[in-house]
């Protein structure tokens, strides 16, 4: 039961990981249309919010679903046996599929006629963001434990006051 629940507090906090990023592409992606001329008549900045939102939502559901996705086909891998292409590999997938297919599938099944090429800019816009955020994922994540132990080996080692603080300050507060 404590494995589901890791597992699920990791999908959920890849999911807000992923709805941060998608929320500002979101808006960069507007804001380029918009410079080249594709852009909505609604004033730009009246536009941020609901793309901030939008973009979070989207990019919410695609990290979790990624998440699930990524603890099932690489259940009994290291972080360093994971190559960087299949990992986007998967996020590009699952973006790409996940997302026209949640958002989309409700319109079609209800008889809305949806023009293909919005399905498929859609399909190839998520897929590219999603591969994308993957990849800056496994990136950081395989750069952050060298960066840390290699810059500095004492850094929050056992012997440093800064831990002894913390475990002061942590069962005070528990106390």
């Amino acid at each position: 039961m404590r494995s589901i629940l890791r597992r699920l507090r990791g999908a959920l906090k890849n999911g807000l990981l992923w709805s941060g990023a998608w929320a500002l592409a979101t808006v960069g992606f507007s804001a380029l249309f918009r410079v080249l001329g594709l852009g909505q008549a609604i004033p730009f900045l009246q536009a941020v919010p609901s793309l901030l939102i939008g973009g979070a939502v989207v990019g919410f559901v695609a990290g979790v679903g990624f998440s699930l996705t990524l603890a099932a086909a690489f259940r009994h891998r290291e972080l360093q046996e994971i190559s960087v292409s299949s990992f986007s590999l998967v996020g590009a997938s699952v973006a790409g599929v996940l997302v026209p297919g949640l958002f989309y599938a409700p319109l079609l099944l209800s008889g809305t006629i949806v023009p293909p090429i919005v399905l498929v800019t859609n399909l190839v816009g998520a897929a590219i963001l999603g591969g994308s955020t993957a990849f800056g994922m496994i990136k950081l994540a395989k750069a952050a434990p060298a960066s840390i132990s290699e810059s500095d080996p004492t850094l929050l080692s056992p012997g440093d006051h800064a831990l002894d603080e913390l475990e002061q300050a942590s069962t005070k507060r528990n106390r």
